[in-house]
């Protein structure tokens, strides 16, 4: 299922208990990023178990989250002297 806009989430979840789908899995994606709380609550709303790309959203209540911590990673990359620079001067 795709959804681009509010209306079309609702809808993805409507669709979801019309199929009897037993679990859904939300992607790493800007759009749903911006959307956890709705997201979340529209999975708590349908009893739908859905796993999600962030801690954040487990955070706000979601079932479980799968995947890496961006923030953490970001600090254990500044926590590695010289390894940030070497790879910064690389040319593609």
């Amino acid at each position: 299922m795709r959804a681009s806009n509010d209306r079309e989430i609702e809808a993805a979840f409507e669709s979801a208990i019309q199929q009897r789908i037993r679990i859904v899995a939300v992607t790493s994606d800007p759009f749903f990023n911006t959307r956890s709380d709705k997201l979340v609550a529209l999975a708590t709303r349908h009893a739908v178990p859905t796993v999600y790309p962030f801690r954040e959203y487990a955070a706000a209540g979601g079932l479980m989250s799968y995947g890496v911590d961006p923030a953490r990673c970001i600090a254990k990359s500044e926590s590695m002297p010289g390894k940030s620079s070497k790879a910064s001067n690389r040319r593609i």
